[in-house]
C-alpha cells in the first residue's frame, strides 16, 4: 500500500497480513495506531518493507517494533529520531535500515 506524499498526521491502522507499506513524506510523529488490535497472544506482523522516511517521527514504539520479525527494510531517513530501541538489533530479517537525516545520539 502506497500512502506517500499525503498530509497524514497519524499512522493508519493496517491488517497484520500486509507485507509492504509506504508512508514516506507525510507529517507522522509516531507509529502508534499501526496495530490497534494488539492483544495476547501478540500477533506477528507480515510487514517486510516499511517506508517512513521524510516524516517527523521522534521515537519508535517497542510494543509495535517487536512484532516486525519479518521486516527486511525499515526506512527511517529524515525524521526526528535521537535514539533507537534496542529491539531493532534483534529483528532477524532486518537487513536494510537507512537512518541518515536524523539527529541520533546513540545506536
Amino acid at each position: 500500500v502506497d500512502l506517500c506524499d499525503n498530509q497524514l498526521r497519524e499512522v493508519p491502522c493496517v491488517h497484520a497480513n500486509l507485507t509492504r507499506l509506504a508512508l514516506a513524506n507525510n507529517k507522522l510523529q509516531s507509529i502508534r495506531g499501526l496495530y490497534p488490535q494488539l492483544s495476547t497472544p501478540l500477533p506477528v506482523s507480515n510487514l517486510v518493507e516499511l517506508r517512513l522516511n521524510g516524516n517527523q517521527i521522534s521515537s519508535l514504539d517497542v510494543t509495535i517494533v517487536q512484532h516486525w520479525v519479518k521486516m527486511g527494510l525499515l526506512d527511517l531517513r529524515n525524521n526526528n529520531l535521537t535514539d533507537l530501541p534496542f529491539i531493532l538489533g534483534y529483528l532477524p530479517a532486518l537487513n536494510k535500515l537507512p537512518l541518515d537525516g536524523n539527529a541520533l545520539r546513540t545506536i
